[in-house]
């Protein structure tokens, strides 16, 4: 069965990735201006982590 050629089925696109990605740093009255709010905090909230893996989490952010 060929595809129809008015569907994108079959068709392939790549896009070229930076090899390492761009790092802007901003004297701090620049960054204060681009800086915005976080989320809710009911947003942010994870819900149903065991407790092995929250603590194994806490673990990895220490030993960072």
């Amino acid at each position: 069965m060929r595809p129809d050629p008015g569907s994108y089925t079959g068709v392939v696109s790549s896009v070229e990735q930076p090899e390492e990605p761009t790092v802007r740093v901003y004297p701090p009255d620049e960054a204060l201006k681009r800086a915005r709010p976080l989320p809710p905090r009911d947003r942010l909230v994870i819900e149903d982590v065991p407790d092995e893996e929250w603590a194994a989490f806490q673990e990895a952010l220490a030993d960072a």
